[in-house]
């Protein structure tokens, strides 16, 4: 089950949403600072979590990520997968090689992320079982999804990118799925606006 993300803050998050490395990394130090000063965080380190929040040198630094994926670790995960990443997924991973503590969830580094099908077989194969016909179409959308997430306090979380919806400027429609909370796929028009999404609900 997710945890309540609202929480208050000293300085609101950028109203755009980032495409370019620059406007990336700037987003994403704004959403670390508001994260560390957070009610969500506070409440976590009362309750003995937040160590597996983020590291002691993610605090220190004020950067819930990563060092940046080099432009060879991205090309080198597409020719694996055999897509070109959604532009603005992209240059978030040439700004951070993936992201701790956003959404209830963290984010995979380039290397790790895969197809959802070679990933979570037998979360597919339970959501194929019969009884949940009404789950079909979701089914093949999700077998068309790459899991870019990992879901490390148990509660199932996973966010998708679908690449089947890539539109004419790069951008494919981005899923949050919560299997535990009904099955339903939340849609979201791209990644950044998944992330913006995430980030807003921290306000």
């Amino acid at each position: 089950m997710r945890e309540n993300l609202k929480s208050d803050r000293s300085s609101p998050m950028p109203a755009s949403h980032p495409f370019t490395v620059a406007e990336w990394r700037e987003f994403l130090s704004d959403y670390s600072s508001t994260f560390l000063n957070s009610n969500y965080l506070r409440e976590a380190e009362s309750e003995q979590r937040a160590e597996f929040m983020l590291s002691d040198a993610q605090r220190e630094a004020v950067w819930l990520g990563y060092e940046p994926a080099s432009e060879e670790a991205v090309l080198a995960a597409e020719d694996r997968l055999g897509v070109r990443l959604p532009p603005t997924y992209r240059n978030f991973l040439l700004t951070s090689d993936g992201w701790n503590s956003i959404g209830g969830l963290d984010l995979l580094k380039v290397d790790e992320i895969g197809w959802f099908s070679d990933l979570e077989p037998q979360l597919l194969e339970a959501w194929s079982s019969a009884g949940l016909e009404f789950f079909a179409d979701d089914l093949k959308i999700l077998k068309r999804c790459l899991l870019i997430s990992i879901d490390d306090g148990g509660s199932g979380g996973n966010w998708l990118l679908h690449a089947d919806s890539a539109r004419e400027n790069g951008e494919w429609t981005a899923y949050e799925w919560w299997p535990g909370e009904g099955g339903d796929l939340e849609e979201n028009d791209s990644f950044v606006a998944l992330v913006s999404s995430a980030a807003n609900d921290l306000s």
